[in-house]
């Protein structure tokens, strides 16, 4: 009988009494992306992560799943894990085992992910004994192998087996997933395609989905099965087919059952509990081409300065039925899921194209939020309620800015009236917004990739950044207001059953942190009191591409928003942090969000003499963590959507370098440290962690207290290769050089500068070091027939003064003269065409070209070489400093 390996997990029945009693506590597992064997439990009960160390100790359980956690003493858990480490540090002979970093430990920078245990000791630590739930129906994209990867002795037996001409067929093969927190998975080798163990080189770039479906406690590994194979990884639908797989997004057909609980086109029958509204003027503003249209806005004047302001939103509940087939889906999907180029609704569209959307000129039943405001914004009264509406009118985000921008409409949508409640609702809107900014709110949110296609729609043409116009900002203001007051509404009818959305403030020493790094090395002084502060402290900062920086920082700092349940928490947690409300829901979207659809049952519930909703605390907590893990689901995907998009176009204009996609792009240096250094590319909106081993390094040194790191690189390798390479200029090089003007600057150079910085007027009398300052003082003169030739000379000196100072492979050389330093100072600018070699090199970044060496801090910008792998899920892009002296 084998060795357990994993504790059994608790049954079910024994479960509910602990969780009671508080034995045990729940929460939703996640991985730590950089060090896969460390793992966390947010717990709402405590407000705080479980540190779950290990394997073992996570006990099965995978990403996104909820557990039962038994706490355990904090410092015997860390004592044990440095136990652990001293003895792989003996196994291993004294030498610490470094692992390389790879692509995961790029995707974070400072202030981003998890917190290593070594450096901020946990508040709790825990083992998971049951795993309470999992996704239904859980998928996994990724590829087959025929041995378990880096298995020595799957190895040996690999190329015994070859030895005896194959005769030996393996029982399993591996399912690896794309998504590295999954472990590898053992298939039944019948599941495998019918020649996969002759021609397995053939399947690398074939993408499949496979699932687990038991995991024995006696094994490493889980079992599961091959579901499917999705095709070629190049196809772009198979990209997307694995997408939604690893978000567990379902893009399979509604079923026969589903779709019979759509009801016909809607027709309106009277009722009493509903206030008519069909009269009053109102339009839907979306994003173009949207299908769904589930809130409207409207506004009339009631006096010389007090107007009716309301937003309508569709009341779904009304059509879907409580624990029926639609209602089961629904929940299950979770959330609408809009990637790209492809959209999976979460219900049927039948039912949003027939029954709830708000169509102009249809009937549709409705909840609305009205205000009467005056024209600075002050509300003086609230009604919510169930109404029937009628649109007048469905309108993009571009078509109600032209509106805003004071330009004639010129659309037969929208009448002068219409055009008129646009700028009336706009106006009222910004005084709001002033208002709320004068409070402690925080607006900050990450910048969004814009893509524009061909007619093909596969590869973008232009790739931008996008950026919301005001009919977009007016929108969202009025949608907050209405969220804000339907969770004043549905909390103090349902004070133990109310799905609120709440954000926890940032944790206080990362503030302290961030707020000395600012101002230690950006420049910047950040009040870090509360979100107001820390909006303005942003807002004023002159430098777009340094306000961008510390808005990225800031987000980094911040926790999600989540769903719970009110009775779940005290009351002192509910507030949201950025919004600066005590209260907060998701009431807007009902045919996108599975929480909305629930908001609005607890609202009618509120609304009616009763007061009697169906759920208990427990079952509205359970719905809570779900609809958290699917909108964290949805947003990743549509992360990686763009990644996708991205990647496709950068990948078109990439030149090959020795089998890489490469293109070249400059970036801003956020921070660096002895191992790494932080960027951030613009253009792209990514930022990136590079690391020093990634890199061809020979040496580098920090300086702690500067936060200056001076790399010295191995002269004549190339970065994305890793491979040396001839320094040479490229041909385009050489067609951006003004000749005439390069002569010019050349010969501007007097006699005394020469002098005075001890360089030659001849090429070939060249002693010492070449450096920027020597190719400034070149007189010679050059035509368009011998610049290249020069050029070439003055290339092979810089090399070989290079290789010589600094010793070969060795370290830096510690005879470099003053004049050899690149930060060299003239009487008078240096001109960038004076060379070729020095447009090479960012302008305020220190060189020194005799020792190779390149000294980075934060702000500076730097060259970056940005790779492209299209045979992954999603498209890897990785970004590397460039070798200037490759």
């Amino acid at each position: 009988q084998r060795r357990p390996l994993f504790i059994a997990h608790l049954p079910f029945s024994a479960l509910t009494p602990l969780l009671r009693s508080r034995q045990l506590v729940r929460g939703t597992l996640r991985v730590n992306k950089r060090n896969r064997s460390d793992a966390y439990v947010y717990c709402d009960e405590l407000d705080a992560d479980i540190y779950v160390c290990g394997s073992r100790d996570r006990n099965r359980a995978l990403e996104g799943d909820v557990v039962a956690v038994r706490l355990t003493d904090v410092d015997k858990i860390l004592r044990e894990k440095r136990e652990k480490e001293e003895v792989k540090l003996q196994r291993n002979g004294g030498q610490v085992r470094v692992r390389l970093p790879d692509e995961e430990d790029e995707n974070e920078i400072i202030f981003g992910g998890d917190e290593e245990v070594e450096v901020v000791k946990p508040k709790y630590c825990g083992v998971v004994v049951a795993i309470l739930e999992r996704s239904q129906n859980q998928v996994f994209s990724g590829n087959l192998t025929l041995m378990r990867p880096n298995n020595k002795r799957a190895q040996k037996d690999e190329s015994v087996r070859h030895n005896n001409n194959g005769k030996e067929t393996p029982r399993i093969v591996w399912f690896k997933s794309s998504d590295k927190r999954v472990p590898l998975i053992a298939i039944p080798i019948e599941q495998a395609p019918a020649n996969f163990v002759e021609t397995s080189d053939v399947y690398t770039t074939r993408l499949f989905v496979g699932s687990i479906k038991r995991w024995p406690i006696t094994s490493l590994h889980p079992f599961g099965t091959l579901e499917r194979e999705l095709g070629s990884i190049y196809d772009l639908s198979t990209q997307t087919q694995a997408i939604l797989a690893d978000n567990n997004v379902s893009d399979s057909p509604f079923s026969d059952a589903v779709e019979s609980c759509v009801p016909p086109p809607f027709r309106y029958e009277h009722t009493d509990d509903r206030r008519d509204l069909r009269e009053c003027r109102l339009f839907t503003i979306d994003p173009a081409g949207s299908t769904v249209l589930d809130d409207a806005l409207s506004i009339q004047k009631l006096g010389d300065d007090t107007f009716e302001v309301g937003v309508h939103v569709s009341d779904v509940s009304a059509h879907v039925k409580i624990n029926s087939f639609l209602d089961k889906e629904a929940r299950a999907r979770g959330v609408r899921v809009d990637l790209v180029h492809h959209s999976v609704p979460m219900v049927p569209e039948r039912l949003t194209a027939q029954v709830t959307n708000l169509t102009p000129l249809e009937s549709r039943l409705a909840f609305s939020v009205i205000w009467k405001v005056n024209s600075r914004g002050q509300v003086f009264d609230t009604w919510i309620g169930k109404s029937v509406v009628r649109s007048s009118a469905s309108l993009s985000y571009e078509e109600a800015q032209v509106v805003l921008d004071e330009q004639s409409a010129n659309n037969a949508k929208i009448s002068r009236e219409m055009e008129q409640d646009i700028r009336s609702l706009s106006a009222i809107a910004d005084k709001i917004y002033t208002t709320r900014m004068e409070s402690s709110t925080l607006t900050q949110k990450r910048d969004e990739l814009l893509f524009e296609f061909d007619a093909e729609r596969e590869i973008p043409v232009r790739v931008a950044m996008r950026r919301p116009g005001k009919a977009e900002a007016m929108v969202k203001e009025w949608l907050l207001m209405a969220n804000t007051a339907v969770a004043q509404k549905i909390s103090s009818a349902f004070p133990e059953q109310a799905l609120l959305r709440r954000q926890a403030p940032p944790v206080s020493h990362k503030l302290h942190d961030l707020h000395l790094y600012c101002s230690r090395y950006l420049g910047v002084l950040l009040d870090t009191r509360d979100a107001g502060t820390l909006e303005r402290s942003i807002t004023t900062i002159q430098d777009p591409v340094l306000r961008k920086i510390v808005s990225v920082l800031v987000l980094k700092t911040l926790q999600s928003p989540s769903y719970f349940c009110a009775g779940a928490l005290d009351i002192s947690k509910y507030a949201h942090y950025a919004l600066d409300v005590p209260l907060f829901t998701h009431f807007t979207a009902p045919s996108r969000r599975f929480s909305d659809l629930l908001v609005h049952r607890q609202l009618e519930a509120a609304l009616s003499p009763e007061r009697r909703f169906a759920l208990d605390r427990d079952m509205v907590h359970k719905l809570a963590q779900h609809c958290n893990v699917k909108k964290e689901a949805a947003r990743y995907a549509r992360e990686q959507s763009q990644l996708l998009f991205l990647a496709r176009n950068l990948n078109k204009q990439a030149k090959v370098i020795d089998t890489v996609s490469v293109v070249n792009r400059e970036a801003v240096v956020v921070a660096v440290a002895r191992e790494y250094i932080d960027v951030m590319v613009p253009e792209l909106n990514m930022e990136k962690r590079i690391h020093l081993a990634s890199l061809p390094v020979r040496d580098s040194r920090f300086d702690e207290k500067e936060r200056h790191l001076t790399v010295f690189w191995k002269v004549g390798v190339d970065t994305s290769t890793g491979k040396p390479t001839p320094w040479s200029i490229e041909d385009d090089e050489y067609d951006l050089v003004d000749e005439d003007a390069l002569v010019e600057d050349m010969c501007e150079e007097d006699e005394a500068d020469r002098q005075k910085n001890g360089l030659s007027t001849n090429l070939n009398a060249v002693d010492g070091p070449v450096t920027k300052m020597s190719i400034l003082s070149i007189n010679d003169t050059l035509d368009s027939t011998n610049f290249k030739t020069v050029t070439e000379s003055l290339e092979a000196q810089l090399l070989n003064a290079a290789t010589a100072a600094a010793g070969g492979a060795g370290g830096p050389s510690p005879s470099v003269t003053a004049s050899s330093n690149l930060r060299g100072r003239t009487s008078r600018p240096m001109s960038r065409r004076a060379s070729i070699v020095y447009n090479r090199l960012s302008e305020n970044v220190d060189y020194n070209i005799a020792e190779g060496s390149q000294t980075i801090k934060a702000l500076n910008k730097i060259v970056v070489a940005v790779s492209i792998d299209m045979i992954r899920t999603p498209p890897l892009i990785r970004i590397l400093a460039a070798n200037p002296f490759a």
